[in-house]
C-alpha cells in the first residue's frame, strides 16, 4: 500500500475534475488486493447499479485492510452521499493503517 499526502489526492481530484477519484479508487483497490483483499474487478464501476455494489465491497475491503478502524457501513454512506470527497478521508485513514503498520514491524538486530 502506498502512502500518500491527502493534499496531494484533494489537489489532483481538483485539477482533474473528479477523474483522479475513480483513477484513485482503481489503484487502490489494486494495492488491497497486493494485501490480500479480495475484491471484484474494477470494471463494475462502469455498470449501473453493480457500481454501486462494488463500492459496498471496496469498503468492505477498506474496513479489513484498516483491521475495523473504518467502518464498511460509514465508508460506505460517505461514498455514497458525499461522493469524491470522502476518498481523501479514505487516503487519510489508510495513511494512519500503512504508518501503523510501519511502527508495529519488528526491527532486526545486527549481530
Amino acid at each position: 500500500m502506498k502512502r500518500r499526502p491527502v493534499l496531494d489526492v484533494i489537489l489532483l481530484m481538483l485539477v482533474t475534475l473528479g477523474i483522479y477519484a475513480i483513477l484513485w479508487l482503481v489503484i487502490t483497490k489494486g494495492e488491497l488486493e497486493d494485501e490480500d483483499v479480495e475484491l471484484p474487478t474494477s470494471w463494475c464501476l462502469l455498470v449501473p447499479l453493480v457500481n454501486a455494489l462494488w463500492m459496498w465491497q471496496f469498503c468492505g475491503g477498506l474496513a479489513e485492510y484498516t483491521r475495523g478502524r473504518v467502518s464498511q457501513g460509514v465508508s460506505f454512506l460517505a461514498l455514497m452521499f458525499i461522493g469524491i470527497l470522502a476518498i481523501p478521508m479514505f487516503q487519510a485513514s489508510l495513511n494512519g493503517e500503512i504508518d501503523r503498520r510501519k511502527i508495529s514491524l519488528p526491527v532486526a538486530r545486527a549481530v
